[in-house]
């Protein structure tokens, strides 16, 4: 019973990530389109990775009394993220950084990967 406490502390933690990654998106494109403000802009793009990459160590001390099975699969998801988001800071490439958690064939309206991963999660919760 303890492991769904801790799911759903991780669930909960990833919500609000990813929440805080939709309102840095918003306000990365408000500064680009309505101010034409590209410093404002590349800096929300950067917290943005960085709350990406800070992802994995907010939910460390959870993962430790999930199934190992599941501990796993949610590192791995969110070290990917990580990796991905650190890249994108490497190569200090705006459209990179703009397009984290978006897959190529992403339309407008769909869930982004974080947003997918969490409903993914959820699916654990389910009797």
């Amino acid at each position: 019973m303890s492991g769904n406490t801790d799911l759903n502390k991780i669930i909960d933690t990833l919500k609000r990530a990813a929440a805080s990654v939709r309102a840095l998106e918003a306000e990365a494109e408000d500064a680009l389109i309505n101010k034409e403000d590209t410093s404002t802009y590349r800096s929300k793009l950067e917290q943005k990775a960085m709350l990406i990459i800070d992802l994995e160590g907010e939910v460390e001390d959870l993962l430790v009394v999930l199934d190992p099975r599941l501990s796993r699969r949610i590192q791995g998801g969110l070290s990917r993220f990580a990796a991905s988001a650190e890249r994108g800071l490497g190569l200090d490439s705006l459209f990179y950084l703009s397009a984290l958690l978006y897959p190529e064939d992403h339309a407008e309206g769909e869930k982004n990967d974080l947003e997918a991963f969490i409903e993914n999660l959820e699916q654990n919760l389910k009797p």
